[in-house]
């Protein structure tokens, strides 16, 4: 099973401590909880995804992307 990093977002009237065990138990691993912006990250069987959108009190699940910017000096593109 290939662990995949994700970025789970939660509805604003929700528990995140509550949802964050859910997720935990539909396979989330590693996860850091950020309550105040209503995130969890982690990582998940790439299979599960849809099971952990279906979690009561998530709104959705992103694949966390990596944005890299170029050197200082470096022309516009």
């Amino acid at each position: 099973m290939d662990q995949i990093p994700v970025i789970v977002t939660l509805d604003a009237t929700t528990n995140a401590e509550r949802v964050k065990a859910l997720c935990e138990s539909h396979g989330l691993t590693q996860v850091h909880a950020l309550p105040r912006l209503g995130l969890l990250k982690g990582f998940i069987d790439q299979k599960r995804i849809a099971d952990l959108k279906k979690v009561s009190g998530v709104r959705s699940v992103e694949k966390e992307r990596e944005i890299q910017l170029p050197p200082p000096g470096s022309p516009v593109q």
